[in-house]
């Protein structure tokens, strides 16, 4: 496995594009501004490498190697030599359900020595557990799903996701690994304490949450956040849920996190499911503790690999987390680096909902966690 990283920077490339690795099992992922979604560099980029797959997605801040950066495209080819890929996507979400969506995806994929698919999908249009649902339902639960949903920093109005070169918004795409020769591990972390009263969730459906405590959701919200709430849905990225689900939801705990609200209804939709009858509390993280979950996924995963191979190191760390982590948020990355291989190459982005194991080892979709995907290939 070849493995080169670039960066596109005020309108130009840091090195020539390599055109000497395209081939079909060529992947190429690039993680980008929002703004650079019609920007001609990805014309540039298909011309110099025609025959690879690419993918990537928008984000709310990039990773390369140990940096976070905004207003650039962070690239990264990975050239395999023993194993096969297969990408696929969905550029019609209307009509939908999430879960119907992620059936549609995983249907393009064949299962015969199938390892892992990587993800990444709409940030805002997609609810990311029904997602999730419908591609596992598809591949079986044995394989490995991981990746993230695409960003557009606070904004929360626009993202996309990178198809073969192309973006486009409203859309899902995966690429597939096949073959004995490919390794790849995942795992999510989180850090954050749940605080405060404990509620309980009394109107919902999917996603959104209408009731707690038979009161309307937004504006008890409100009254939590103060003078904040003149910053929804940005602000509530600082206090996201803690959600106790019953026995038939093998009484997991997840956090969520809120996309978008409506005053009409006092309404608040949030990146994946908020089961009717949940009990829930409010979250908060310290830097501590938000360092601590990136260095305990890292030497977690770094256990896993073979040492003498390159290593590609894939992080998906929530929006939610580098607001709070502000001008430290590069520690993090840091943090993830210093328990790997020195030879990885790193990069990622910062994403509205994460995909990958959590602690019941089931591929989930996550918020306000850091995921780690490392890639190895036997020579």
């Amino acid at each position: 496995m070849n493995l080169t990283q670039l960066s596109y920077r005020r309108t130009q490339w840091s090195e020539k594009l390599p055109s000497h690795l395209d081939s079909k099992n060529t992947l190429v992922i690039a993680y980008f501004s929002p703004s650079l979604a019609e920007s001609p560099l990805w014309n540039e980029l298909r011309e110099a490498l025609p025959q690879s797959l690419i993918m990537g997605c928008s984000g709310a801040g990039e990773i390369n190697q140990l940096e976070l950066v905004d207003e650039e495209a962070t690239l990264t080819i990975v050239q395999l030599n023993r194993s096969q890929i297969h990408q696929a996507a969905v550029t019609d979400l209307k009509g939908k359900t999430s879960e119907q969506i992620g059936e549609e995806l995983a249907t393009q994929f064949p299962l015969d020595n199938l390892k892992a698919l990587y993800v990444l999908s709409d940030g805002l249009q997609v609810n990311g557990t029904g997602f999730i649902q419908g591609i596992r339902k598809t591949i079986g639960e044995e394989r490995l799903i991981s990746g993230g949903l695409a960003g557009d920093g606070t904004r929360f109005e626009k993202t996309s996701v990178l198809i073969q070169g192309k973006p486009h918004f409203g859309a899902v795409s995966a690429v597939g690994f096949y073959g004995d020769s490919i390794f790849i591990s995942s795992s999510a972390q989180g850090g954050w304490r749940p605080f405060g009263p404990t509620r309980v969730i009394t109107e919902s459906n999917s996603n959104i949450l209408y009731e707690l405590d038979h009161k309307p959701a937004l504006s008890l919200y409100k009254e939590f956040l103060g003078q904040q709430s003149e910053k929804l849905p940005a602000s509530a990225l600082l206090f996201p849920l803690h959600l106790s689900l019953g026995p038939e939801h093998k009484n997991r705990d997840i956090v969520r996190t809120i996309l978008s609200i409506n005053e009409d209804d006092q309404s608040m939709t949030f990146a994946g499911d908020v089961p009717k009858g949940t009990t829930v509390q409010l979250m908060r993280a310290s830097h501590e503790s938000l360092i601590g979950a990136a260095r305990d996924v890292s030497v977690k995963l770094a256990s896993t690999l073979r040492p003498h191979l390159p290593t590609l190191s894939l992080i998906v760390s929530c929006v939610g987390r580098r607001l709070v982590l502000g001008e430290n948020t590069e520690a993090e990355i840091e943090t993830v680096a210093e328990n790997l291989p020195k030879s990885t190459v790193q990069t990622g982005f910062y994403s509205y909902g994460e995909i990958a194991p959590g602690k019941s080892g089931k591929c989930d979709l996550h918020n306000q966690t850091i995921t780690v995907t490392l890639i190895q290939e036997e020579e």
